[in-house]
């Protein structure tokens, strides 16, 4: 009798042993990976990384607050594209279809920054060496740190949310006189027309950290950073600058030494003076018909519009700080972690 029963715990033991082989056999054969742990956004504010897992796994997006910025979704491929709309860092959580196993994935969303360094046309010997630009969605902040914010008029016109473009360059002074930028101005142009100004609304307002400085010396380059800031998104892609008249203090006198003019990094130059005179050429011309054709010159203009768009991910407490500056990996160091439910 003793020997039966041993036998039968025997075979308990080993009936208990396959039993625990297999579950954790199945819990190595459930895998999910991404494409990339950091992702860069590109100018459309939008970033995807790839999930890869098993066939009806389900996933769900938390921010790093533990807040849930896209829904559990089931995928029926096991292949998905996630779409994130901050920048920020994200853990997506995936369970296999009977949610026994949960695997958590890491992904830091980087704003989109891109390496131009080519100079725009020139006009009167003076021109821009664009290096970056780096576009940001920023969550508004009740207390504003940036030098931009803090000199906007406007800056309590500005949304929840808005966007801002900022671009290093450096000025080239190819000049026998120097530049003073107390004044002589100049101001960027988005891809729409818009010139964004110092004294510019919420829709159009810019930042230069040159303007208002010491002089820069003839021959010389000296380096800056433009802020540009929007309620509305936009883009540089073709990005002109409009250039005052120069002005120098050179021997003590305040003097206007060369026109200004649009300078573009497409390579187009248009002068200011030529510019005036084909408007006032063009008025002349107007002034001088018939009266139905007397409002035939009409100044264009931009109108502001509101975009509306549906978000992959609409956490405002996405946002990181210490997101900033980081550049794209490739390398995929989303960590695993398995757990029984």
């Amino acid at each position: 009798m003793k020997k039966i029963l041993k036998v039968m715990m025997a075979i308990f033991a080993v009936a208990l042993l396959t039993s625990c082989g297999l579950k954790e056999n199945k819990k190595e054969e459930f895998k999910a990976t991404l494409n990339k742990s950091k992702v860069m956004m590109n100018s459309d504010y939008e970033a995807t990384v790839k999930l890869k897992t098993a066939k009806d796994a389900t996933f769900e997006v938390v921010d790093n607050k533990k807040h849930s910025v896209q829904g559990i979704r089931t995928t029926k491929t096991g292949k998905e594209n996630i779409v994130l709309k901050n920048i920020g860092k994200y853990e997506i959580i995936v369970k296999d279809k009977d949610e026994n196993i949960t695997k958590k994935l890491r992904v830091k969303v980087l704003p989109y920054k891109k390496n131009i360094n080519r100079a725009t046309s020139s006009v009167a010997g003076t021109q821009f060496n664009i290096q970056t630009v780096t576009y940001e969605k920023v969550k508004k902040p009740k207390n504003p740190t940036e030098d931009a914010e803090l000199n906007m008029d406007s800056v309590d016109g500005l949304n929840k949310v808005y966007y801002r473009v900022v671009i290093s360059y450096e000025l080239i002074n190819n000049n026998d006189k120097s530049i003073n930028p107390q004044y002589t101005e100049w101001s960027p142009i988005d891809d729409s027309g818009k010139d964004y100004t110092g004294d510019g609304n919420a829709y159009a307002y810019s930042f230069d950290s040159i303007i208002g400085t010491q002089p820069i010396q003839p021959h010389t380059r000296k380096t800056g950073e433009l802020v540009m800031i929007s309620n509305n998104k936009f883009r540089v892609d073709h990005l002109k600058i409009n250039l005052s008249e120069q002005v120098t203090t050179d021997g003590g006198d305040v003097t206007t030494f060369a026109n200004g003019g649009i300078l573009s990094l497409d390579g187009n130059t248009t002068n200011n003076s030529q510019s005036t005179s084909n408007q006032q050429q063009q008025q002349t011309t107007d002034s001088s018909s018939s009266d139905t054709d007397s409002d035939s010159y009409v100044e264009e203009t931009y109108e502001e519009t509101t975009e509306t768009t549906t978000y992959s991910d609409d956490s405002d407490d996405s946002y990181d700080a210490d997101d900033e500056g980081d550049s794209e990996e490739d390398t995929n160091d989303s960590y695993d972690e398995d757990e029984d439910v």
